[in-house]
This record gives C-alpha cells, structure tokens and sequence, in this order.
C-alpha cells in the first residue's frame, strides 16, 4: 500500500496535467468607425395619413426619402424644408407625392443636415417651387438622429 504522501504529489500532477489550458477570451474587435455619418428622421402627420423616412448620408452628400399619402390638389405640390438650429426653414424642392427618391446634396445643403435639425413638408404653389419661405401649414416635421 502506498503512503498517503505519496499519493498527493502523484494526484496533484495528474490534475495539472490533466486540466486543460484555457486561453483568455478572444478579444473583440471595436466597430470600425465610419467616416460617413448617417442621419434619419422620421414623421408622421397626426392622422397618420401622411409618412415621410429620410436617411442622410454625409460622405456621399444625399439625402433619400420615402413619403406617403400627400395630395396637394391642382396647382399645388408637395416642398421638402430643412430648418436648421437657426429657425430659418431652406428650402430643399419639390418632392414626388408619393415612393422613394434620391438626391445629391449641394455643399450648402450638407452644411445644415445636422442632428437637431428638422425636415418638414409644406404643399406651395407649383411650378416654380424652390420658395424663400412656407406658405401653409407644415403637413410632417421630424428631427434628424444620428446612427
């Protein structure tokens, strides 16, 4: 019969042996940063007639929306507004009544899509729409977030 001394330093290096070894945790990657911010703002009139999605990307300067439910009626046609952190609604064009569109944004423009910022929709007399300022009550406004 073995001493029991003796089995204890047997014991113990068969355990440390035995044991497998466990690596540290794989370390994760950080998310790669993008040098192309993203903006969204979403709207909905109260009724939930009218929907306007837009998502900005900066490095590429554009701006897309998807819009709903707007009837301007004859004459008339649906403006897309940015109001910057001054007040001062700009103009952004006419937009399509309703799907998806996409467009180039000028340098001007870029400057105020800014989280904060709030895009509205008015209806102003067509076909010179590009106005200084709305004329009737805004139909949608949402501010602009970050992702």
């Amino acid at each position: 019969m073995r001493s029991p001394s003796a089995v204890r330093p047997a014991a113990a290096i068969t355990v440390f042996f035995a044991t497998p070894a466990i690596d540290p945790a794989p370390s994760i990657p950080a998310p790669a940063q993008t040098a192309d911010r993203r903006l969204v703002a979403q709207a909905q009139s109260e009724d939930g007639a009218i929907s306007l999605a837009t998502l900005v990307e900066e490095g590429a300067g554009r701006v897309s929306l998807s819009v709903s439910g707007l009837e301007p009626g004859p004459g008339r046609a649906p403006e897309l507004w940015v109001v910057h952190s001054d007040g001062a609604p700009r103009s952004l064009r006419q937009i399509p009544e309703g799907g998806s569109f996409s467009r180039d944004l000028t340098r001007d423009e870029r400057a105020l899509f800014v989280p904060g910022a709030s895009l509205a929709i008015t209806y102003e007399d067509g076909p010179s729409i590009s106005h200084e300022a709305p004329s009737s009550d805004i139909l949608v406004l949402g501010s602009l977030s970050e992702i």
